[in-house]
């Protein structure tokens, strides 16, 4: 960043790039170096290789299950999401700007009518009306919103179409309006893959994302952050690469997900 420190502009106090906490010196190096807020910050924080993952879980004294066969992972998620349940999200690395890429959120489904009050009420405690963000492929996104659909890395509030507006009816808000992001194939190619089947199987092309953090608290870097959240928010269960913690351990053993 150089030697001599940066002094953050008035301007851009409102703006900065990185809510995060801990980014916090990022996000003023960077809002005192450039004059925009636009600045691509996903996927240059902390990740998590399996064996990391695995010292967490142990360490924290919890019962898992690891899931070697994709499908049958993407089969226990989107049983999950369909029953409207809420699933932390943790692939690659941690984002440190405010639009989410896929690395570190909670999903639910944009199709079920309750999601609205369970993310914004029950997860992040802010009003029912508040907007919410919701992920698709970049095809998916192309086919739905058209030309005005974002490129991987920003965020557009966009009008959804009545012909697909069953499949957004959890997060459509007062204006008919949800703010969307797209997911790029390469950066996080999990969730990737759990939109393209979720799609396939449910028809329903998106997912609500919120941050895979506390109501008040700076996004989960590691697997122990992620422990945390899941343990003092009303998510179900929690993705980590092929490891699933379930809150609940009859999600496991009931039909939404496979024996």
């Amino acid at each position: 960043v150089g030697t001599q420190p940066a002094v953050l502009p008035v301007r851009h106090a409102g703006s900065l790039p990185c809510p995060d906490a801990r980014a916090a010196v990022v996000g003023a190096a960077v809002g005192a170096a450039v004059s925009t807020a636009t600045v691509d910050l996903q996927h240059v924080g902390e990740s998590a290789d399996e064996a990391s993952v695995k010292a967490a879980l142990e360490m924290a004294r919890l019962d898992y299950l690891y899931e070697p066969r994709p499908d049958r992972l993407m089969h226990r998620v989107i049983g999950m999401l369909s029953a409207g349940r809420l699933v932390g999200w943790f692939e690659g690395r941690t984002d440190l700007g405010d639009v989410p890429s896929g690395a570190r959120v909670i999903l639910a489904s944009a199709a079920e009518r309750y999601s609205r009050d369970n993310v914004n009420v029950y997860l992040r405690r802010r009003p029912l009306e508040a907007p919410l963000t919701v992920a698709l492929t970049v095809e998916a996104a192309r086919d739905v919103f058209g030309a005005r659909a974002p490129v991987a890395g920003r965020r557009e509030r966009l009008p959804v179409p009545t012909r697909v507006a069953a499949s957004f009816e959890g997060a459509i808000g007062a204006s008919g309006t949800v703010d969307v992001v797209t997911i790029d194939g390469q950066a996080t190619p999990g969730l990737h893959a759990l939109l393209t089947q979720h799609h396939a199987r449910t028809a329903h092309p998106a997912l609500i994302v919120a941050p895979l953090a506390p109501a008040d608290g700076a996004i989960a870097a590691r697997p122990i952050d992620a422990l945390a959240v899941t343990y003092a928010t009303p998510v179900d269960a929690l993705v980590l690469g092929r490891f699933v913690v379930f809150k609940d351990y009859w999600l496991l053993r009931s039909g939404l997900t496979p024996a």
